[in-house]
């Protein structure tokens, strides 16, 4: 087989994973939530790197690997935290009502596990990147760097900007109505707040809304909404 067929392959492979798995997220839990596209570009990235990485070492004349760093432990932190730190603070803020009272703390623990901590432990891994391989390496890098950040940054942003009030015209509250495939049937009423402008926020549980013109105060990177005026 040929290096130009063999990378055709692999490149089918690999597309194959990105549709596929969001797909699958689809049919079993009924929508495509930002977990399931840091899961996909977990797999995504590791299936690159195991399959272009050694044959791009082996064709080039790549720079001796440096030696050891007490700092080599953050390589499997980097690793990990693009699947899973964002399915952690998925399920961290999927298991308290994000309100008035603790949404800087949640938010925070958010922000630091998804953009904090993958950012860190990526610039650790720099000193990986050699001659012959760098493209590559760096392309690796940025992409699994950029999944778990791309899920929280929103987050981040409202850590340090917080909340403001806005004048807004709720035009309609929708359920969330699926089956899982375990035969669960979920159902909740008015999870989600469609504004005139497009928006589709989630709110507090402590959030009463109406229909029609409303003033909210709105977490605007995270989309949610903490507080709405009489």
């Amino acid at each position: 087989m040929t290096p130009l067929s063999t990378n055709r392959k692999s490149a089918l492979g690999i597309a194959s994973i990105a549709l596929t798995v969001p797909v699958l997220f689809w049919l079993k839990f009924g929508r495509i939530d930002q977990f399931a596209i840091a899961f996909t570009g977990f797999l995504v990235l590791l299936t690159t790197a195991i399959e272009f990485l050694p044959r791009a070492a082996d064709a080039r004349n790549v720079a001796p690997a440096p030696g050891k760093s007490k700092l080599d432990f953050l390589g499997p932190v980097w690793l990990l935290s693009i699947p899973f730190a964002p399915f952690f603070s998925w399920a961290l803020t999927s298991a308290f009502d994000v309100n008035l009272e603790n949404w800087r703390w949640l938010l925070g623990v958010r922000a630091f596990m998804c953009v904090v901590l993958p950012i860190v432990s990526a610039l650790s891994l720099l000193r990986f990147v050699r001659r012959g391989v760098a493209g590559i390496a760096l392309l690796i890098l940025v992409v699994g760097t950029g999944f778990p950040v791309l899920t929280a940054a929103g987050s981040a942003y409202d850590v340090v900007k917080g909340p403001s009030w806005e004048a807004v015209k709720v035009e309609q509250l929708e359920d969330i109505d699926f089956r899982t495939g375990a035969g669960t049937h979920v159902h909740k009423e008015g999870v989600y707040a469609l504004l005139e402008d497009g928006r589709r926020l989630g709110h507090s549980e402590a959030v009463k809304f109406h229909l029609g013109p409303a003033k909210l105060l709105i977490l605007h990177g995270f989309q949610w909404v903490l507080d709405a005026a009489p």
